[in-house]
């Protein structure tokens, strides 16, 4: 709220119900930034912001929807009135069906709308979302308003972590990490890629995970070429990899940890060399991530390894996409790839992810590696570190388990 404009408001609303069939809808899962201002995990949850406002105690507006009967006979109640500004820390609670009223009275006496538009490339969809339906009503109401984006504002806070969100972050990962080791006792040839699926779920659903921060991958032969693969219907062979990929949100922060296993339990030659690079590459990108540094000068320093390695691979003209990822980093925390300013110097804070990869298309596999790294004044701190990355580790590794 200091960061904003004098004389303006700033406007929130939580995701949209998304119907799954018909018949009912998805999982609900809340819009990254409300749930960060406020604490409120259901739909139709509208946050006001209004920090200097001529009418006293408005503030801070939280409008929540109205109590239903038959929702409440068919989903459980929801929160009320009371539980919502004990939830939120916000006094001024009220429900949606008053808002337009309090709204119109906050907009008239501010002569600016924060707008929160959607500007995450790393998921961008069609689909109008409710803020930006909002805006638009906005906008033919109160045409002669000015519009901000409250985006770069977010980006900024929601950039550097506080101790608070990094143990969520930590906690997140140690689901993935619990996933992981169930995965790994589940390997061995003969298995289905979902049979390792279900084990991966049955341990992070059970550890307290609020959902996953992406579809469970198991990824195995030639699958592991394709680091977006999540049909997971394959079976395991002999002297071939699998590729797993463990996303948890908990408590409304995400972390995803990435391992490649051998299926027989020892590398091959030839794969332990790749595995190798790439661990190698992994250790250089999580040492790049210190202050003063910044994505693009990270991804070009990783970028020039995984090619000088893939040269020793026999791959000469190395292609983006192809044989090593686009993007190798993100911030993680709120979102799986949080917004960011994209230039912007690293500060300590900051919780980063590092996945370099190669693919060998012509010998039907690829090899990723993924860790989560927190940049401290003292150097990068592996938040994944549980799980070693090592060849030798993670052969230890599943002989321990088997």
């Amino acid at each position: 709220m200091r960061q904003m404009q004098e004389d303006s408001i700033a406007v929130f609303f939580s995701n949209d119900l998304i119907s799954s069939n018909g018949e009912t809808f998805h999982r609900y899962r809340q819009h990254p930034d409300l749930y960060y201002l406020t604490g409120i995990n259901q739909p139709e949850t509208v946050l006001v912001l209004a920090p200097k406002t001529a009418k006293q105690g408005f503030e801070e507006v939280l409008f929540i929807r109205r109590p239903d009967t038959r929702a409440a006979s068919l989903r459980g109640p929801g929160i009320d009135l009371q539980q919502a500004a004990q939830l939120s820390g916000i006094r001024q609670v009220c429900f949606l069906d008053e808002m337009d009223d309090t709204l119109h009275d906050l907009v008239l006496l501010a002569r600016r709308i924060y707008i929160n538009s959607r500007e995450d490339r790393h998921a961008y969809s069609e689909a109008p979302a409710r803020d930006l339906r909002f805006a638009e009503r906005l906008m033919r109401l109160y045409p002669a308003h000015k519009y901000h984006r409250a985006q770069p504002i977010l980006k900024k806070i929601g950039m550097v972590k506080s101790a608070p969100e990094v143990g969520l972050i930590s906690a997140a990962i140690d689901l993935a990490f619990a996933g992981l080791r169930s995965a790994a006792k589940e390997i061995r040839p003969s298995r289905k890629e979902q049979e390792v699926e279900a084990a991966i779920s049955s341990a992070i659903i059970a550890g307290g995970a609020q959902g996953l921060a992406h579809p469970i991958r198991v990824a195995s032969g030639a699958m592991t070429l394709y680091p977006e693969y999540d049909t997971n219907s394959n079976e395991l062979k002999d002297e071939t990899l699998v590729q797993v990929q463990v996303g948890v949100m908990y408590a409304g922060y995400n972390a995803s940890i990435a391992r490649t296993f051998p299926v027989c339990g020892s590398f091959t030659d030839r794969q332990r060399a790749v595995y190798d690079a790439v661990e190698s590459c992994l250790q250089t990108g999580m040492m790049s991530l210190v202050p003063g540094s910044s994505i693009p000068e990270c991804e070009r320093q990783l970028r020039n390894q995984l090619e000088q390695s893939l040269e020793t691979f026999d791959i000469v003209n190395a292609q983006v996409g192809v044989h090593f990822p686009a993007e190798c980093f993100s911030h993680t925390g709120r979102n799986l790839k949080d917004p960011h300013e994209a230039y912007a110097p690293l500060q300590s804070g900051m919780v980063m992810s590092c996945a370099p990869a190669i693919y060998l298309p012509n010998e039907n596999f690829g090899v990723m590696l993924r860790n989560v790294i927190l940049v401290t004044d003292e150097g990068p701190v592996n938040l994944s570190s549980s799980v070693a990355t090592s060849s030798e580790h993670v052969e230890e590794m599943l002989g321990a388990l088997v």
